[in-house]
């Protein structure tokens, strides 16, 4: 697929507008009777409006993972499953390689992808996991549900990355100060209407200063949910809460909600309309020291609103206008609100 993004913003009348592309090829082998090995290479470029802006908790597009117009492997990893209990009712499955822990983890139906639904960092993942890169990985799910039970499918996840230790390279010390996550997860349905719902729980042991400075080797670690679920055959909402260590983070909790509504009410059924509002609250302890550290006093909440139209063409091209609108970026309530306009297309193949 192919992504073209045009973004630009406005603060108090001033601002700027840039675009930016990025592309995926993916690639799936099947590997014998139970297993595939997955690739995915990627390449772009642009940094659109995001050096621009002033210091925000979210940046405004998520899709700017690279920045130089060179193919990279970005994933490369083996997946099976194992006849546990028994051959039909598979239960065990392994993931191991170079992996996007993301990809497996805090996944939501409604806000996970920047090319085809949110764009803003703050919907796609939860910004308060603290995500390492996409290293060397481990991941084991198990159900607990059999095949045969129906209304309820209940999965379990443990992952262990590399860690981005300062002054490594990847695959370099891998599990010396892993990101370890785990997850449950639960699909049900009330009345034909789908839903699932996530609890996990992570640590990232790489080196963290306290904002105080007692200790330049703490860790970072916290839990959070992610929701979506389905409340008419056209209206999905979704939800998502995390809460990290206040005394390494900017902010300490953070708080997603919105939803999507697909066009069958206009007869345009493969079109979508998405709202979604963010809260990010700032940490006390970086409160404390945001104006010796970062120039600002942050003493207020970041509020992320974004809304987006996706405009189905064809079979392989979506259009998407898009707005988003942050107030207290960074949290300092001395800073304006800043608009954000734009609009993405996407080209599948």
């Amino acid at each position: 697929d192919l992504s073209f993004f045009l973004q630009g913003f406005s603060v108090d009348g001033e601002g700027r507008t840039d675009g930016s592309y990025s592309g995926d090829l993916f690639l799936t082998i099947p590997v014998g009777p139970r297993g595939n090995i997955y690739m995915r290479g990627g390449v772009g470029e642009g940094e659109v409006i995001a050096g621009d802006l002033p210091p925000t908790f979210s940046g405004p597009n998520a899709d700017l993972g690279f920045n130089e117009p060179k193919f990279t492997l970005v994933e490369a990893w083996y997946w099976t499953s194992f006849p546990i209990p028994d051959l039909r009712d598979q239960r065990l499955e392994l993931t191991i390689g170079k992996v996007d822990p993301a990809g497996i983890f805090d996944a939501n139906a409604m806000a996970n992808s920047e090319t085809d639904q949110f764009i803003a960092d703050t919907f796609v993942n939860n910004l308060a996991i603290e995500f390492e890169g996409d290293g060397a990985g481990v991941a084991l799910g198990y159900r607990f549900t059999s095949i045969y039970s129906t209304g309820m499918e209940v999965v379990g996840r443990v992952g262990l990355f590399e860690g981005d230790i300062s002054g490594e390279g990847t695959f370099s010390r891998v599990f010396d100060r892993p990101f370890v996550i785990g997850e449950l997860d639960i699909k049900t349905s009330y009345y034909g209407l789908g839903g699932n719902y996530r609890i996990y729980g992570w640590v990232n042991q790489n080196s963290h200063s306290t904002w105080d400075g007692s200790d330049d080797d703490e860790t970072n670690q916290g839990f959070g949910l992610s929701l979506d679920q389905r409340v008419s055959n056209d209206v999905t909402l979704f939800a998502r809460y995390g809460i990290q260590d206040e005394d390494v983070s900017n902010f300490g909790q953070v708080v997603t909600v919105g939803g999507q509504i697909i066009g069958n009410g206009w007869r345009r059924g493969n079109d979508a309309i998405g709202i979604a509002y963010g809260l990010s609250k700032t940490s006390d302890k970086y409160e404390d020291v945001s104006l010796a550290t970062d120039g600002y006093e942050a003493n207020g909440d970041e509020h992320y609103i974004e809304a987006y139209y996706k405009y189905y063409a064809n079979a392989n091209l979506t259009i998407s206008p898009d707005l988003q609108y942050v107030v207290n970026p960074g949290g300092d309530e001395e800073k304006d609100a800043i608009l954000i306009y734009g609009a993405r297309m996407q080209l599948t193949f």
